[in-house]
């Protein structure tokens, strides 16, 4: 089982010296308890994966045993679903974030507007702007928002993910059919979880040392 990592903590508490000191007041709020209550739920989404394997598990020994209980493959999809939104919406708050960061820094001044506040806003062909953090990592980027979006966006995606996801190891399954129009094709995303969160662990302590380094 591969969980999140990327952070220090002894007794569930995290070590505060180990972050940033981002600062405090801005017109968005307060950024640094917006930083650390983001580490916060990424250590938490921890709990989601353990209970993926946790189902995992069972489904696959009740059907060795010729059992068949479709509730749990339900939990396993619901966790997987889960999981899957819940990183979207916290990747797009740390792009959110570096940009708010870099703005002011080179700007001496708060933006106006956050024009990158999210994974498909930052990868966007209008965007032109880099980060080379972002850049290194932009296919996971890229699927991270894909099967995000897929799962919030598109009403084609449960019932037929429920139906594909037969594998003997945990899935980051999505189909998504673009404005849930017909004349639109259907796209499959998928990725084996432990290799998402293996992209993930490199990811947030180079985000991390970026924003600590450039940002503090």
């Amino acid at each position: 089982m591969k969980l999140i990592e990327g952070f220090k903590l002894e007794d569930d508490i995290l070590l505060f010296d180990y972050l940033p000191q981002i600062p405090v007041h801005s017109p968005f709020g307060h950024l640094g308890e917006k930083y650390i209550f983001l580490i916060y739920r990424l250590y938490f989404l921890n709990d989601t994966i353990k209970e993926i394997y946790y189902f995992q598990r069972e489904y696959f020994g009740c059907r060795q045993n010729h059992e068949f209980d479709n509730n749990i493959k339900l939990r396993i999809l619901h966790r997987i679903l889960r999981f899957s939104t819940e990183i979207k919406v916290i990747i797009d708050e740390f792009v959110s974030l570096y940009y708010i960061l870099n703005y002011h820094k080179e700007r001496n001044e708060w933006p106006e507007k956050i024009l990158i506040d999210s994974i498909g806003s930052y990868i966007s062909q209008k965007n032109t702007i880099k980060y080379a953090i972002f850049e290194k990592y932009r296919d996971w980027l890229e699927t991270t928002n894909s099967i995000g979006n897929a799962i919030k966006h598109s009403f084609v995606n449960s019932e037929i993910t429920w139906i594909r996801n037969d594998s003997t190891i945990p899935l980051l399954i999505a189909y998504f059919q673009k404005q849930n129009d017909l004349k639109n094709k259907v796209e499959f995303h998928n990725i084996k979880l432990v290799d998402y969160i293996d992209e993930l662990n490199r990811f947030l302590p180079e985000y991390n040392k970026d924003v600590k380094n450039n940002y503090s």
